[in-house]
């Protein structure tokens, strides 16, 4: 407001403003050298424009306070200037700068931070393996996973991809170097996990449910006929009715590779109930041995093994008519 006094005497009042800040560009190169910026915050912003002024400048990046503003004078006659603070926390691939001095603000300028990025995945506080060392193998009854990296912003979503079908996991925990969900039941091979934080997103981790493996048969021997309930244990069998489930395993009785005298008769045993750790299923008729009990589950195979092998029992004669015959033979016995 203007207003003029002149021996005693006001004149009217005129309104009277001081230009808003106008942001011309960004000078510094960001975390990563191209104007990207760590969703942890703490980066150097470095802003050129006009009309900043000198006192009660602010800086926020997406309605967030940038901190320790600094304000340089570069050319008084065009009001030319610089303001450096220090990013905060935050995400997203386009976000709003805004430079205010007092009730006066910039117009909104870009700035991006970086997308997250999965370096290492741990499997019920396993081991940490590296994303590049092939698929994380994930426990078919699910379970936790921390996925390490970096950009992992202030609410980041880990969304589990396969068979066409889409979940998000259960967040448990997070930070912007680490993130910690349960996974859901499953089984087969070929999922993937993206972690997105706001719009950008993380490449697809490879993550595959591990392999049935059989530890212990509950029968080793079985009668011809078939007929006989054999319990099956070990692990990775899968569960009915899981989020990425295949339909539960399917139990074979093959003949060993490479084992001489190995039956040559089996088929499919029928499964009648199974859980995680172990399969009922009735053997189907067949005869000799050893035969190889293989459990397929989600297209993925158990591996041969002498604990994995079942044979039908030998022919036994309990009784022969007659005892006797004639050297001549012809005698039906």
């Amino acid at each position: 407001m203007v207003r003029l006094r002149v021996s005693g005497q006001e004149s009217n009042e005129q309104f009277f403003e001081f230009f808003s800040p106008s942001i011309t560009d960004r000078l510094s190169s960001g975390d990563n050298g191209n104007g990207g910026y760590r969703t942890a915050g703490g980066g150097t912003l470095e802003l050129r424009g006009r009309f900043f002024g000198v006192s009660d400048v602010r800086v926020s990046v997406d309605n967030r306070t940038c901190e320790n503003v600094t304000v340089e004078l570069l050319d008084a006659t065009t009001n030319e200037g610089r303001v450096t603070c220090v990013v905060p926390a935050g995400q997203g691939s386009r976000v709003s700068v805004v430079v205010s001095r007092g009730l006066q603000s910039s117009l909104p300028f870009d700035l991006q931070y970086l997308a997250p990025v999965v370096s290492g995945a741990s499997v019920e506080d396993g081991p940490l393996r590296s994303t590049s060392s092939g698929p994380i193998r994930l426990p078919t009854r699910g379970g936790a996973v921390e996925l390490v990296g970096d950009n992992f912003g202030l609410t980041p979503r880990v969304v589990m991809l396969a068979r066409g079908d889409s979940h998000e996991c259960q967040l448990v925990r997070h930070s912007h170097t680490a993130v910690r969900v349960n996974v859901p039941a499953g089984d087969g091979a070929g999922q993937v996990l993206v972690v997105f934080v706001a719009d950008p997103s993380s490449s697809p981790v490879p993550v595959s449910y591990e392999l049935p493996r059989v530890s212990s048969l509950g029968a080793q021997t079985g009668p011809t006929a078939g007929g006989q309930q054999l319990e099956i244990r070990g692990g990775g069998f899968g569960q009915s009715g899981g989020v990425f489930s295949s339909g539960g395993p399917r139990v074979t009785l093959l003949p060993v590779v490479g084992v001489s005298g190995s039956g040559t008769e089996g088929g499919e045993c029928q499964v009648v109930q199974f859980s995680h750790e172990s399969i009922h299923c009735l053997t189907p008729a067949g005869q000799g041995g050893p035969l190889q009990v293989l459990v397929e589950v989600g297209g993925q195979s158990s591996a041969d093994q002498p604990v994995a092998r079942f044979s039908y029992r030998p022919p036994v004669v309990t009784s022969v008519t007659p005892r006797t015959a004639p050297t001549s033979g012809g005698v039906v016995v």
